[in-house]
């Protein structure tokens, strides 16, 4: 019994983000790079977990609820991918961006076709989580609002 209640003590504290300060304005875009801020405003659905990022293939971090990460990348072709991992069940779809130098872009996480269905067999009922998880490029003036709502993530 001790060992599962460590088992789950560290499950809950691990969905748990370190979080820094608010989003206030975008930094200084240097102007042979592109810089690409990723959001994703607070739910509570699937509060607790989060996907790892990937940009072509390479982990960047993992994307906690109410959170902002940004990275500056060379102009080109890019694939940005969520992954599973054992706190975050939903699928990812993996997105193709061309990213310009100088240029600010914003990239919200976004859920579609997500919800809980319930399975019940017998007298025990438990929740299957569903739903696919991707991020779309929002036009500067909406993130800029949005953004604001969310911390950095350390």
């Amino acid at each position: 019994m001790k060992y599962f209640i460590l088992v789950m003590v560290y499950l809950v504290v691990s969905g748990c983000a370190s979080l820094g300060q608010k989003f206030s304005e975008p930094m200084a875009v240097e102007q042979d790079k592109a810089l690409v801020y990723f959001y994703r405003p607070a739910r509570f659905f699937q509060g607790g977990g989060g996907p790892d990022v990937y940009v072509n293939e390479v982990k960047e971090f993992r994307m906690h609820n109410g959170g902002y990460a940004f990275r500056y990348f060379n102009p080109g072709e890019y694939t940005i991918s969520t992954r599973k991992h054992f706190n975050w069940g939903l699928e990812g779809v993996d997105k193709a961006v061309s990213l310009n130098a100088g240029e600010v872009y914003y990239f919200r996480m976004d859920f579609s076709d997500s919800g809980v269905n319930v399975i019940s067999v017998g007298g025990f009922a438990t929740g299957e989580v569903s739903g696919v998880v991707a991020f779309n490029l929002i036009e500067n003036s909406v993130a800029t609002t949005e953004i604001k709502e969310t911390s950095l993530i350390q």
